[in-house]
């Protein structure tokens, strides 16, 4: 304190410190990609450009990337939704994925992001389990966005044999929303307490999208 200008420290108990680790964070980098061939921009950098939805190229809608945002909370449905959606995009006429109007959405969308994030680059995908600044987006959120955007064009269909048309898709995100959220909550607050919430056995109905959880073992 003291009103110095610096940062208050605070004591926290614990065991000796015997090695930092600093997450900084990583660069992409395709090496089977040339960066000008493809109109991309990736290498060395800490984000990979022009994504539409951090997913697909804008200008070259047939060239896809699942998995590139940051923080997934649950990669499994995040990287479904994502597959989701390029599967549906991909059906569609070429006219309707390579149009110029298309094209002009896609780019707007990623030059939005781009002046959301400002100079903050690293936080262009940025998707973690709730939005934390510009342009960064709640994980959640943004698998929904793809579900709806998939099902505007192939509608949930009871009967339909297609895995796009899957009724349960959104009943289902809600159901691991929810356990992932009851995990976080069993979470230490301090790196070296008691991670017992890994001990944790969840149960789940996903007919009925009730859920259970077994603490006895935390």
């Amino acid at each position: 304190g003291g009103g110095g200008g610096g940062e208050e420290e605070e004591e926290v108990e614990g065991p000796p410190v015997t090695k930092v680790v600093l997450a900084t964070g990583y660069v992409y980098s395709f090496p089977f990609l040339d960066e000008t061939a493809c109109g991309l921009t990736f290498e060395g950098e800490r984000f990979v450009t022009p994504l539409y939805q951090h997913l697909m190229h804008a200008a070259r809608p047939t060239l896809g990337f699942v998995g590139i945002p940051l923080a997934v909370p649950c990669p499994i449905p995040f990287f479904e939704c994502q597959a989701a959606f390029l599967a549906e995009q991909w059906a569609k006429p070429d006219a309707a994925l390579h149009g110029a109007e298309a094209t002009a959405r896609r780019q707007a969308w990623v030059a939005a992001m781009r002046d959301a994030v400002g100079s903050r680059d690293q936080d262009l995908h940025y998707t973690s389990t709730s939005a934390r600044g510009p342009g960064t987006t709640s994980a959640w959120a943004y698998m929904r966005e793809l579900l709806r955007a998939t099902h505007a064009t192939r509608p949930v269909d009871q009967a339909g044999d297609c895995w796009l048309e899957r009724p349960s898709w959104e009943a289902r995100l809600t159901t691991v929303e929810a356990v992932y959220a009851d995990r976080g909550a069993r979470y230490p607050k301090l790196p070296w307490e008691d991670d017992a919430y890994r001990r944790c056995e969840y149960t789940v109905d996903w007919a009925s999208g009730t859920w259970s959880v077994d603490a006895s073992r935390c």
